[in-house]
């Protein structure tokens, strides 16, 4: 606010002389707009602001306008080709890379895949006519006939019959597989067709090869037999000689043939398969030389001790036949792949009026949409610089017509400023005045303060003295307390061991009278078992004096014996191992018997220590209770005594904590203090600087930038000691709810 009125005050004290002059000048005429108010007069110059932003508003309307209308132009017929031509493009690339592999491959495998590329691109374009979006587009009545056509010269109708469909010669190949009704008429019916006659004769081609070439092998095998076997004059060896040269050229004449054939038909060169298929025609030439060697008769006799002969004539005449057979399926071929040619040229120059069609398509939505992006940008352009030409033009108007508002205004605020400038003036000297007596006030006050402040530090440290101490003496009486209850849990846990170790003696007490009787037992049962081995021990030399007369008894017996000899010297054997074993178990239960008795005399003498371990533990006892007695007392008193101290030294804390914050409230007092007369201070230099401001405010309403004295400042008789620093901490003076308290 202060550096506000040092903008807005500049030098006051001016005379009424000077405003009532300065009014009387204004108000000289009364007339026209000198006459409205101020509100008025600013609601007239906005509003003149107004008009050239409404109307530039208003032509950036209609230029939007514009350009929404070419973005829906784009929308409505542009974008729906780019869908037409999308979804064609797609249907079209799919047939024409099917349609590509089968002129590759000649294959019916990629004649189904083509046919389905062609279902596929019907139901597309069946789809784009059933779209009424799609189908009442310009771009889509332009574009979707040509394709339509040039599709339908390729797939044909259901109607047309098959085209250059030429058939072979019936007598020697099957007819051509018909083509599916669906698809009669067009161009890929007749390369449907072609492909499937060529592949049946060519099947046929195989079959009728294979069987010429077979019966010829059997020829030539016939015939190297007999040169090989035969004993006739040399006469017939020369024939059979001649013949097989013959054959030998017919077979690899025909070999070349088929491989030829065979090459050409991967390369799919026509003009060569025909030129391979007249080589042939000098294979029957040769079948009638050979004809002419062979005698109608058979060609020898067979050899003495052989059983092999020649073919006869018929023979030959049959792979004549074969020949002839061969040769006409081969021209059947060669005019079923011309056919094929004929057809494939046709679907090629389709597909590729198709692919022209389909870029046409694409390039015209692509260049529809590009011209109409290239307009609606042009008008988008214009619209931009018209709209920066208005701006800039209104931007102009509003600074001449602001120019224009603001010497109006200046001319009627002038008076009014004067007059604030006027009472600001004398404001300022009775808040010098006030600044004064502030000032003064403060610093009594801070000398008041600073006594109080000091007697407030030595109260607050003699009772922080004493609450240390206090809390020294509560912190011991809780460790006395600490080790009471220590000294109290170790004496139950010394009682609680004692119970335990008296009942643990019991046991072991009455475990020792359990292990004396079964001591006792268990000497009773050695004993048996000794007197058990005694008498096996008898038994056992009973047993031997048996075996020794079953043994006199079997000599006695002479030969018959000799075998209950044997049993009775293994009973002998056995009453021996039996004693020695008996005597040795019964030595071992005369040694156990010895150590029980020993246990149970050491049974005897733990019994009688264990009543003294008793007696003992029970004189423990008693002691450890008188001593859990004292320590619980003891844990009372000490307990009572913590809970002294403790409230002792909240109560210490408590008056600690109020002296802290009375000296708190004292500090703060000194520092309100020092900061009123610093205030005070600042308050006097900010009067002095706003008394300044208004005098140049009013000379430069005056349009004058002559220097004005100041208006004497009413000084204390002895200059004031220098005020403490203003200090930021405090950048508000204080209220005068806080001076009150004071």
């Amino acid at each position: 606010m202060v550096s506000s009125l040092g903008q807005q005050a500049v030098k006051g004290g001016v005379g009424n002389q000077g405003i009532e002059k300065d009014r009387t000048d204004r108000n000289g005429n009364k007339n026209g707009f000198a006459k409205l108010s101020l509100g008025k007069k600013i609601f007239f110059g906005f509003s003149l602001l107004l008009v050239p932003l409404v109307g530039l508003g208003l032509f950036m309307l209609h230029s939007l306008k514009s350009i929404q209308d070419a973005t829906v132009d784009l929308r409505s017929e542009n974008l729906p080709a780019i869908e037409v031509s999308k979804r064609l493009g797609k249907a079209s690339a799919d047939l024409l890379n099917a349609a590509t592999r089968l002129s590759l491959t000649l294959d019916p495998v990629d004649s189904a895949a083509t046919l389905a590329a062609l279902d596929a691109t019907e139901k597309e374009l069946a789809a784009i006519q059933a779209d009424p979006a799609l189908a009442s587009t310009p771009a889509a009545v332009r574009l979707l006939p040509p394709f339509e056509a040039s599709f339908r010269s390729f797939a044909g109708t259901a109607v047309a019959p098959a085209a250059d469909a030429a058939a072979p010669d019936p007598a020697a190949s099957p007819a051509p597989s018909a083509v599916p009704p669906a698809r009669q008429g067009g161009d890929f019916a007749a390369l449907d067709s072609g492909i499937s006659a060529m592949r049946d004769a060519r099947e046929t081609l195989d079959d009728t090869q294979q069987n010429f070439l077979t019966l010829l092998g059997k020829i030539a095998s016939a015939q190297r037999d007999k040169l090989r076997k035969d004993q006739d004059s040399s006469n017939t060896n020369t024939k059979v000689a001649a013949r097989l040269e013959l054959i030998d050229a017919i077979l690899d004449k025909t070999a070349h043939v088929a491989s030829e054939t065979n090459r050409n038909i991967a390369r799919q060169d026509a003009e060569a398969i025909a030129a391979t298929a007249k080589e042939f025609d000098d294979v029957l030439p040769m079948i009638d030389q050979l004809l002419a060697l062979t005698p109608p008769e058979r060609d020898w006799k067979p050899a003495a001790g052989s059983s092999v002969g020649l073919a006869r004539k018929d023979d030959l005449s049959n792979a004549q036949s074969q020949a002839q057979v061969f040769r006409s399926f081969l021209r059947n071929f060669v005019i079923s792949w011309k056919v094929m040619s004929k057809a494939k040229e046709k679907c090629a120059a389709d597909l590729a009026s198709l692919r022209t069609i389909s870029e046409n398509i694409t390039a015209a939505a692509s260049q529809g949409v590009d011209e109409r992006s290239g307009s609606t940008l042009k008008h988008i352009g214009s619209t931009k610089f018209f709209a920066f030409a208005a701006l800039g033009g209104t931007l102009l108007l509003a600074l001449l017509m602001g120019q224009v508002v603001t010497r109006v205004l200046t001319d009627s605020v002038k008076a009014v400023i004067l007059q604030i400038a006027n009472t600001l003036s004398s404001k300022t000297e009775e808040t010098l005045k006030t600044a004064e007596h502030f000032n003064a006030a403060g610093k009594e006050m801070e000398r008041q303060t600073q006594r109080q402040s000091e007697a407030v530090r030595k109260t607050a440290s003699s009772l922080s003295q004493i609450a240390a101490s206090t809390k020294e003496t509560a912190v011991r009486a809780r460790q006395a307390r600490d080790m009471s209850r220590e000294t109290r849990s170790a004496a139950e846990s010394g009682e609680e061991a004692m119970r335990t170790m008296n009942a643990a003696a019991e046991e072991v007490r009455a475990s020792g009278e359990h292990l004396r009787t079964a001591m006792g037992e268990l000497r009773e049962f050695s004993k048996g078992i000794s007197q058990a081995f005694r008498q096996i021990d008898a038994i056992a030399l009973q047993t031997r004096i048996l075996s020794l007369n079953a043994s006199v008894e079997a000599a006695r017996a002479g030969h018959h014996g000799a075998g209950f000899a044997v049993v009775a010297d293994e009973v002998r054997n056995l009453s021996h191992r039996s004693t020695e074993a008996s005597r040795n178990s019964g030595s071992k239960v005369e040694l156990a018997l010895q150590k029980v008795e020993e246990g149970v005399k050491t049974s005897e003498e733990a019994l009688l220590r264990i009543e003294a371990i008793l007696e003992s533990a029970s004189r423990v006892d008693g002691h450890l209770r008188s001593i859990l007695d004292h320590a619980r007392n003891t844990d009372t008193v000490m307990e009572a005594i913590a809970v002294d101290s403790a409230q002792q030294s909240e109560g210490l804390q408590v008056i600690s904590e109020a002296s802290k914050e009375i000296d708190t409230i004292t500090q703060n007092n000194a520092e309100a203090a020092r900061q009123t007369a610093s205030a005070a201070n600042h308050l006097r230099e900010q009067a002095a600087e706003v008394r300044k401001n208004v005098q140049e405010l009013v000379g430069m309403v005056e349009e004058t930038h002559r220097e004005r004295p100041l208006l004497p400042v009413n000084s204390p008789a002895q200059p004031p000691t220098a005020p403490a620093p203003y200090r930021k901490a405090f950048p508000k003076p204080p209220s005068r709810a806080a001076l009150a308290s004071v």
